[in-house]
């Protein structure tokens, strides 16, 4: 089954609102949660995920455009 990356871009800012990352969120059909990623572009790797009140959350342009990404089930080894 393919998992789909939810329609938002999920941007994660530090304390004095710099961009540090962002999460991606993948669902099973838009059902359940497949897979949760969260990417940065700090030089150390983060040791939890952000505190709620740092993520700014809006749907994709992508997505307003109709485009809709898709990758193979991300809990199934080949």
């Amino acid at each position: 089954m393919k998992a789909a990356l939810v329609p938002v871009d999920a941007h994660v800012l530090d304390q004095a609102g710099e961009y540090v990352g962002e999460l991606l969120v993948w669902t099973d059909r838009g059902a359940t949660l497949a897979a949760l990623e969260y990417a940065w572009v700090t030089d150390e790797m983060p040791t939890s995920l952000p505190p709620v009140g740092q993520v700014k959350v809006t749907v994709s342009p992508a997505h307003r455009a109709g485009v809709n990404k898709e990758r193979p089930d991300p809990l199934v080894t080949a």
